[in-house]
């Protein structure tokens, strides 16, 4: 068992989680969709984890379990009625189900990596969701990926995922 996971489960990486629309918190607009849409993980030494591309396009559940607790960076979207909430170490919150991509958003080559729902279409907006991002980002965390059918299939919700 990797905390509530089974051994089906990839362990991603572990690192500071980070989301791009932090880039930019006063304009969120000028964050790409596709990009708002991906999760990144920044590593020691202050370097990306670069995700391997292995499970790209096969359908997934993305979650990440809290290690270690830092302070929130985001700030409060009134848009959504969301804001950061602190989780507690060994938490694991489901960011997405879907299938797995990966995108450049943090200035190199497989540095972000996201769910696409079944029908993107008809889930135009959040693929990720963002309570749950709220909840995770910027702190230390093994982000997973586990195998599913669907995203119909995808874990039951901790309380702050889907």
């Amino acid at each position: 068992m990797i905390g509530r996971f089974s051994r089906r489960s990839v362990l991603l990486g572990e690192g500071v989680l980070r989301w791009p629309p932090d880039a930019d918190p006063d304009d969120l607009d000028k964050v790409g969709t596709d990009l708002a849409q991906t999760v990144g993980l920044m590593a020691e030494g202050n370097r990306w984890v670069v995700f391997d591309p292995a499970l790209e396009g096969r359908p997934v559940a993305l979650c990440a379990t809290i290690t270690a607790l830092r302070g929130p960076v985001l700030r409060w979207d009134p848009v959504r009625g969301i804001g950061p909430r602190t989780p507690y170490v060994g938490e694991s919150v489901q960011l997405g189900a879907g299938r797995l991509f990966r995108m450049n958003p943090f200035g190199a080559t497989g540095t972000g990596v996201g769910t696409m729902p079944a029908d993107p279409a008809a889930d135009a907006g959040d693929w990720l969701d963002r309570a749950g991002l709220y909840r995770v980002h910027n702190h230390i965390v093994e982000l997973h990926a586990i195998p599913c059918c669907s995203r119909s299939a995808a874990l039951p919700a901790s309380g702050t995922g889907r």
